[in-house]
């Protein structure tokens, strides 16, 4: 199985609330009021009670019937995968059509294309399956090391 994955990021400060709104009739709990008038976020601000979630909500609705299927999305980063490169493409169609109509935006100095494997949630992902992340395991391999000489 020869496994061409798209991993892309999505910054959370490129969510627009108006997206949240349509899922979430509580845009009013962005809003602020101050000395100088009222104010609203127009991207979801960080630090806010439960964004994660709600951007995770997003995500899940933006590529629904897409997961598990022809990409895997956690949080900001989506890891679409196919076993051969037309279907790679129509797929990166699809996803990128997907987050287009959403309103959300891409960092293209942050998306891999056409990567054999990727690192994804401290794994490394590939056509020959999830392994562990070798850079995550370097620091406990070499505390083991430190630590026997004591």
């Amino acid at each position: 199985m020869l496994c061409l994955p798209l991993h892309c990021s999505v910054p959370l400060t490129c969510a627009p609330v108006t997206i949240k709104s349509r899922l979430h009739p509580r845009i009013a709990e962005t809003t602020f009021i101050c000395t100088r008038g009222m104010y609203r976020y127009r991207n979801m601000p960080f630090g806010l009670c439960n964004a994660g979630a709600t951007f995770q909500h997003l995500m899940d609705v933006v590529m629904s019937g897409l997961h598990f299927e022809v990409c895997l999305v956690y949080l900001d980063d989506i890891v679409l995968f196919s076993r051969i490169c037309e279907e790679h493409l129509e797929r990166l169609i699809r996803v990128l059509g997907r987050l287009e109509s959403a309103g959300l935006k891409l960092k293209p100095e942050k998306c891999n294309l056409m990567q054999k494997s990727v690192s994804f949630l401290g794994h490394v992902v590939s056509g020959e399956g999830t392994a562990t992340d070798p850079a995550k395991t370097k620091l406990v391999s070499e505390w083991l090391k430190k630590s026997a000489l004591f």
